[in-house]
């Protein structure tokens, strides 16, 4: 383990996958990360997050929190995907986050006020 490290992204960008294993996510910023990536997710389908991220497995994988065996299941599915089904589920996640940015939230807060 690596410890604490203020860049990750050099991290991401040459890791095979991401894989998430917490009990606990709010509201899922690695995975956001990990999306902006391009690093393929296999994450636990832990609480506020994940469930919606991966918009039923378009956009990575969902395991059963502390079930190591559907881990290693969803991890050689992910394996068994040629380069263009990994680069179309990580390309998907990409596109899907960016509701998830401060730009989005503002348009959708002014259009609700009006004030834009």
């Amino acid at each position: 383990m690596l410890g604490y490290k203020k860049n990750v992204y050099k991290y991401l960008i040459n890791a095979e996958c991401f894989i998430l294993s917490s009990l606990w996510e709010d509201p899922g910023f690695v995975l956001f990360e990990a999306a902006l990536s391009n690093t393929p997710i296999i994450s636990s389908n832990c609480r506020n997050g994940p469930v919606d991220i991966m918009d039923n497995e378009k956009n990575g994988f969902l395991f059963d929190n502390n079930n190591v065996e559907d881990l290693v299941d969803k991890y050689n599915q992910f394996k068994l995907l040629n380069e263009f089904e990994v680069k179309k589920k990580s390309i998907s996640a990409k596109k899907y986050i960016k509701k998830y940015t401060i730009y989005n939230h503002f348009n959708k807060l002014s259009s609700i006020l009006k004030i834009v």
